[in-house]
């Protein structure tokens, strides 16, 4: 999700090839939500402790929310500041590399997780849990 995201940031100024690429990156940037969605959510309910199930599925869709504020705070504040030259011309780019530094130390943080005990149990009573 990170190289599409940030990718469309990069997307070239190029006639016919530039919109092109920027709808490839946002369908996989949408594809790579999806499943993201899915395993964090699964990740959070398998590790959960049972009185608190309920609470820790629900941080996927808070999280949801979170993301779409900042990025609706962000739009007001580059329209703000920027005029509509600006915007059109750069300012569009600046958030979708801005997430660049953000999404390594979280690709970081993810990489550095363990298997959840489910799994772990499932993969050793010869269960293909993948």
């Amino acid at each position: 999700m990170l190289f599409a995201t940030v990718g469309q940031g990069l997307v070239p100024p190029v006639p016919y090839l530039g919109p092109a690429l920027l709808m490839v990156l946002r369908i996989a940037q949408g594809m790579a939500t999806a499943g993201e969605m899915g395993a964090g959510m699964t990740f959070l309910c398998e590790e959960a402790p049972t009185p608190i199930l309920g609470q820790t599925g629900s941080i996927i869709a808070l999280g949801c929310n979170v993301g779409f504020f900042l990025s609706s705070l962000v739009g007001y504040l580059l329209t703000s500041f920027l005029s509509t030259e600006q915007m059109l011309r750069w300012g569009w780019r600046v958030p979708f590399i801005g997430v660049l530094l953000p999404g390594l130390l979280i690709l970081q943080g993810v990489h550095a997780l363990d298997e959840t005990a489910e799994f772990k149990h499932m993969k050793e009573e010869g269960n293909n849990p993948a």
